[in-house]
């Protein structure tokens, strides 16, 4: 029955179906039923494919929508956000919610998981950043990504996922599952949303789910990106709970932005801003921003040591003139995570 159902809305997708399997796309982006434009190799592109009418992308959207068993309809239900029969990730937008005509975006699934040597090759970090994230994921440190929307949050954590033991119990938990790891204990937890289920099944919310992973005998946590106060909450506690080695992502601008975005959503969790501070600073250890550098690509511009004493160093930069991974405000090598890699007689 689903496949029939994605036969169907291949149909309707036949203008831009050639897209999701040409080399260099990661975004197709429907304006309007007669504007569309490609994202390949980091440049927008219009392209020249249009569908028929408006009518179509709104059918689109509807048969997305059945497909994945959601609601949809244009008076209080007209988002649909769903994961295609590949894996890509949609995002639908109904008229009159979206003023010029239905619109939506597929961010296309990568057909090939990028490795450490791709990242080298392509710039996107330099040996020395991997080395230090290699050494904290030994020692067991909590790691934040930071960065905007398709700045490689997401490759990052898989890329961090390559130095988990084997021997450890890894549980991964995400809105749309977009974490692919080559481990023997990997749990994978899926949240759905509440509000866009129109069956009758039991439906669990990300913080349900990472409360879940409490009783699951974790070894690690992953949380693919935390997106509001109570999934911030269900972390942040986790971590408080003695569960090292942890991992997520955010949305922010910077390392010292994203400790403010945390404490700001446990702030609307109902903690004082102080102690919410506090209990960030406490449990994460290092921030990693992703950042898409124009005309350059993704990169790794800048590692962060988060201080207990909220005194943070920055690890390493990137000179966004030459183009370049530098040192930060202090040495690789006299960083807290390189001595206590020493100590533990990791180098």
């Amino acid at each position: 029955m689903d496949e029939l159902r994605w036969e169907l809305v291949k149909e309707y997708l036949i203008p831009i179906l050639p897209y999701f399997d040409m080399a260099g796309v990661t975004e197709i982006m429907v304006n309007s039923f007669d504007s569309i434009y490609v994202k390949i190799s980091g440049e927008m592109q219009k392209v020249d494919e249009v569908f028929q009418d408006e009518r179509t992308v709104s059918t689109i959207i509807h048969q997305i929508a059945v497909a994945t068993d959601q609601s949809c309809n244009e008076i209080d239900s007209p988002e649909v956000n769903a994961r295609l029969w590949d894996g890509s990730r949609f995002c639908g937008m109904l008229f009159p919610w979206s003023s010029k005509g239905c619109n939506f975006t597929i961010r296309i699934f990568p057909k090939n998981k990028l490795t450490t040597d791709d990242l080298l090759n392509y710039g996107s970090i330099s040996p020395d950043m991997l080395n230090y994230l290699k050494l904290a994921v030994g020692l067991y440190k909590n790691i934040l990504i930071s960065g905007s929307t398709d700045s490689g949050k997401t490759t990052f954590l898989n890329i961090l996922a390559t130095y988990v033991d084997p021997a450890d119990r890894f549980i991964t938990v995400e809105d749309t599952q977009e974490i692919q790891v080559d481990l023997p204990n990997w749990v994978a937890h899926v949240a759905v949303d509440k509000r866009r289920s129109k069956n009758d099944m039991i439906v669990k919310s990300l913080a349900d789910l990472i409360r879940t992973t409490l009783r699951e005998n974790p070894t690690r946590i992953c949380v693919g990106e935390i997106r509001d106060s109570d999934s911030a909450l269900a972390f942040m506690r986790a971590l408080n709970t003695g569960h090292n080695g942890c991992f997520s992502s955010l949305h922010a601008n910077d390392p010292h932005d994203a400790i403010d975005r945390m404490t700001d959503l446990l702030g609307e969790a109902g903690k004082q801003v102080e102690f919410a501070r506090k209990q960030v600073i406490s449990n994460l250890q290092i921030i990693v921003q992703a950042q898409e550098v124009r005309g350059v690509g993704k990169r790794i511009v800048q590692i962060l040591e988060v201080s207990r004493a909220d005194k943070h160093q920055v690890i390493f930069d990137y000179d966004f003139v030459d183009n370049k991974h530098i040192d930060g405000s202090i040495n690789f090598k006299d960083s807290v995570i390189y001595q206590e890699a020493i100590k533990f007689g990791m180098v």
